[in-house]
């Protein structure tokens, strides 16, 4: 059954996605990155090559990642997402906030609590104690608050009615997992409609598997989900590393 039939009286649901040019900095460490990660694909197995797609992953979110040296410039992402964030915050919205990176969640708790906005945070590490305090104070929280969350760790079992925006920081490339993390907020007790952003890095390998997401969903949810065995990693096709390493 599905969740309309289940449950007719939910708001409605607004889905988009934001597109977001890198900054010169990031673009200049994503393209270096690249080219490493095309020269693997002649020379290294599925393995290295994962890594190599994961690096290029992380640079889309903040090249910062992988370089702790550079400027605050190394994130058109974590700019847009803030800028966003300080306006539905003025307004009275409260707003949840996935990434799979937990090193990316604790670069935007800084760049949030520097922009004067307030922030929770749960990951894996979260201790399970803590996790029931820190939904209970996000959802009786008397001002907005952010909700920082990996999508491993909160992607299901949460209620979280008081947001009634979700941010997909790095897209998961498994429809069902993004699917769970938006329904946090968009269950049984939300009176408002709900609107959910995916950011996507322009001209990136984040754009080219959700072109390929549909065609290959099963495969891309696996590999992308940072599976780390061969042989999951050796059903990508040749053809496949091609259009992604484009």
């Amino acid at each position: 059954r599905t969740k309309e039939a289940v449950a007719p009286e939910l708001p409605p649901r607004t889905e988009e996605i934001i597109h977001v040019d890198m900054t010169p900095e990031q673009r200049a460490a994503y393209d270096r990155e690249l080219l490493r990660a095309r020269e693997l694909v002649q020379s290294r197995g599925p393995i290295e090559l994962l890594a190599a797609l994961t690096r290029l992953r992380q640079i889309c979110c903040d090249a910062a990642l992988l370089n702790p040296t550079l400027t605050d410039a190394s994130s058109a992402k974590l700019t847009t997402l803030t800028d966003m964030l300080r306006e539905l915050a003025d307004e009275g919205h409260s707003a949840l906030v996935f990434s799979q990176f937990t090193t990316m969640l604790e670069r935007i708790r800084v760049a949030l609590e520097q922009a004067g906005l307030q922030t929770l945070t749960l990951t894996g590490k979260t201790p399970t104690a803590q996790r029931a305090e820190r939904v209970r104070e996000f959802n009786e929280a008397d001002k907005p608050v952010i909700f920082l969350l990996s999508l491993r760790a909160a992607g299901t079992g949460l209620t979280l009615t008081r947001a009634d925006y979700v941010f997909i920081f790095d897209p998961w490339w498994n429809p069902a997992v993004e699917r769970q993390a938006i329904d946090r907020t968009h269950r049984i007790g939300q009176e408002k409609p709900v609107f959910a952003y995916r950011l996507v890095a322009n001209d990136s390998v984040e754009e080219k598997v959700l072109r390929l997401q549909q065609e290959k969903a099963t495969l891309f949810a696996e590999v992308m989900g940072e599976a780390e065995t061969r042989d999951v990693a050796e059903r990508l096709t040749a053809e496949d590393l091609r259009l992604l390493l484009a």
